[in-house]
């Protein structure tokens, strides 16, 4: 079991956080200011009034009139503040419901207990499920179209990045420890199966009662224990379970840019992309974009949480930088000068595509880290086909292409509308039958196709 380790305070979910405030806004504060002191002045005001009435209730009727009148006004006053009041509270409460998935805790309302030798140990129950990407991400997957992209974008100007991909936090508490003993090892578990095998173990150092699980799946139920060890010995456990959302998988890898899984999405005939297999993203050297060059710790985390193989990067030879490559030699590294959009057309450009897809057709490779310099054209136009391949419908696999502009802000679908258009006007019923015609076409194998579909696709699971 590989131990996880904890995420650093820079991460890039860091930055898309915005949890929800449980504190009312000053705004509301001074309604509600305003509100009490209008009230206080009407209070004092309308009894000042009552007191000159009783005394002399003859030969003032028009005093009479006038404080009803004012009254009146008072009335009114109160009740538009009031009204407005209650506008900036339903405001307050009403704000995107999404925006609580930024904060770890926000969906995880109760705790599970276990008591032993007078000892409380209480772990966090989640009652919703955990979305793994930043708010402006789940609403560009939610709401947006092919047709509506230009205007999410401008939307969004101002947004910083939002290619980001969240954790989940699992955090415990401990109550009734002997005095004199000590917690002396603290570990929390999280794993697909029940029996947690294969499960990833962060343990937890010092003062530490929060661990930060990085890269889980999508759409997936996972099992989640803490086990502690006291000074005198002791051991104490509790578990619970959590469900994350059915949404694109997007990675934050430190120093990287727009990668995600293209795993997670069905097929028009009910199967899905299994994840985990193939990771698309930008280039990890910095040849092009010296800003974004994986770190150490990226570097880690791509070999030991997701186990990369094979690096198949779709640049030419020609635009290697001179620095090693960053995974090391235990990678398989492979350039392919990849062609974009209708460049697939050329004899150049087909016979590089069926050179790639003999290679996607060899389970050895997998898990593959597939990239061009920014992860949008050559990048794109390879998982259009591969993913029309497995039966990803044209709706979703234009959407999954249209992920990567959250970061490239100056592109635009005109291209990948173009090799749709083209692909369109090859024989077959469906876009998965016109891209199989395709690469049968420049010598691509029906083994080779049914060994891709035999690696990706999968029957989802039965909640």
């Amino acid at each position: 079991m590989a131990e996880e380790k904890k995420t650093p305070d820079a991460k890039g979910e860091a930055e898309d956080t915005a949890s929800v405030t449980e504190t009312p806004t000053s705004t509301e504060q001074t309604a509600g200011k305003e509100s009490s002191s209008k009230h206080s002045s009407h209070h004092h005001h309308h009894h000042r009034h009552r007191h000159r009435s009783s005394r002399s209730r003859s030969g003032h009727s028009k005093d009479s009139k006038f404080s009803k009148r004012e009254l009146r006004k008072l009335i009114l006053l109160i009740a538009s503040l009031l009204a407005a009041a209650l506008v900036l509270l339903g405001i307050y409460w009403l704000v995107d419901p999404r925006d609580t998935y930024d904060d770890p805790d926000a969906n995880a309302s109760k705790e599970e207990s276990v008591i032993k030798n007078g000892i409380q140990l209480r772990l966090t129950l989640f009652t919703e499920e955990q979305v793994l990407i930043g708010t402006d991400a789940l609403e560009f997957y939610n709401t947006t179209t092919t047709s509506t992209v230009d205007d999410f974008l401008d939307d969004h100007n101002s947004a910083g990045r939002m290619d980001i991909g969240l954790p989940v936090q699992i955090g415990y508490d401990i109550d009734g420890i002997p005095a004199g003993y000590t917690v002396m090892n603290a570990a929390i578990e999280v794993s697909e199966n029940e029996n947690f095998a294969d499960s990833r173990v962060h343990v937890l150092k010092g003062a530490e009662k929060i661990a930060s699980f990085e890269y889980l799946k999508t759409g997936t139920h996972y099992y989640y224990r803490i086990t502690l060890i006291l000074s005198d010995g002791q051991k104490i456990s509790t578990q619970g379970s959590f469900q994350t959302a059915a949404t694109p998988r997007i990675l934050s890898i430190d120093g990287m840019i727009n990668v995600r899984d293209i795993g997670g999405w069905k097929t028009t005939d009910g199967k899905l992309v299994r994840q985990g297999l193939l990771y698309r993203g930008g280039e990890l050297d910095g040849t092009f974009e010296p800003t974004y060059r994986i770190t150490e710790e990226g570097i880690y985390d791509m070999l030991t949480l997701l186990g990369i193989r094979t690096d198949m990067d779709l640049r030419s030879s020609a635009s290697a930088s001179n620095q090693a490559y960053p995974l090391g030699t235990n990678v398989k590294h492979t350039y392919y000068g990849a062609p974009a959009y209708d460049g697939i057309f050329t004899d150049e450009g087909k016979e590089t595509i069926r050179t790639i897809f003999a290679d996607l057709a060899d389970p050895d490779n997998y898990p593959v880290y597939l990239h061009c310099t920014y992860g949008l054209d050559r990048t794109g136009t390879v998982c259009y086909l591969l993913e029309a391949l497995l039966g990803v419908s044209e709706q979703d696999v234009m959407k999954d292409y249209c992920l990567s502009l959250l970061y490239h802000r100056g592109a635009d679908t005109t291209s990948i509308t173009e090799l749709s258009f083209y692909l369109n006007q090859l024989e077959g019923a469906t876009l998965k039958q016109k891209v199989e015609g395709y690469l049968l076409s420049i010598g691509v194998t029906a083994q080779e196709i049914a060994s891709i579909r035999s690696i990706f696709l999968e029957q989802p699971s039965i909640s």
